[in-house]
């Protein structure tokens, strides 16, 4: 991911609502920064492939990228 897109992950995580999924809060970033839904999925799916990889939670696989990217 870009620094962009590190960027708006880490505002999905800090506006992540209590009980609210991690993707729905993802979409939420991506479009106050009127971003294309192609962006949302391209961002899902790398979190996806990352979390499937390491049998994580989606939220904990986009901490880690985090983590990785400072």
């Amino acid at each position: 991911m870009d620094s962009s897109q590190l960027e708006i992950l880490r505002e999905a995580l800090e506006i992540q609502q209590r009980k609210e999924t991690f993707e729905r809060a993802l979409g939420r970033a991506v479009r106050r920064h009127d971003l294309d839904f192609s962006v949302y999925v391209q961002m899902v799916a790398e979190i996806r492939d990352l979390a499937l990889s390491n049998s994580v939670q989606l939220e904990t696989a986009a901490r880690r990228l985090l983590s990785v990217g400072e």
